[in-house]
């Protein structure tokens, strides 16, 4: 449901490719998920024979009740943690986006990369 909440209404095809699944798992889900009233079926308008999905308003505030539970649950993680641990994670969860960023980026030659160059030295 967080896909969906992020912006407008889905293909359920769309929806699938962020998710990296098949698009009948996704389906399957959707099913159970108008089913409990949690979204709904909407013109494509763009192409009129296809639909797209959107979140109904249960949806939404189960996204919002799913959001607090996270953000309580990192609040009590990390209720022990002194000011300089916290600001030491913030620099490393920082340093971690950016190399993620700049690797995902780079091209890729369908190689792992292991860090190591050819001699096996950093």
């Amino acid at each position: 449901m967080l896909h969906i909440a992020e912006g407008d209404p889905l293909r359920p095809g769309v929806l699938a490719a962020r998710l990296s699944v098949e698009a009948s798992h996704v389906t399957r889900q959707l099913r159970q998920l108008e089913r409990t009233g949690h979204v709904t079926r909407v013109p494509d308008p763009d192409d009129r024979r296809a639909q797209r999905v959107r979140l109904t308003e249960a949806g939404l505030d189960a996204v919002h009740r799913i959001q607090e539970v996270r953000r309580r649950g990192m609040e009590m993680a990390l209720s022990a943690w002194s000011p300089g641990e916290l600001r030491q994670l913030a620099l490393f969860l920082h340093r971690l986006l950016d190399d993620f960023v700049a690797h995902t980026e780079s091209p890729v030659d369908g190689r792992p990369s292991t860090g190591l160059s050819r001699e096996g030295e950093k």
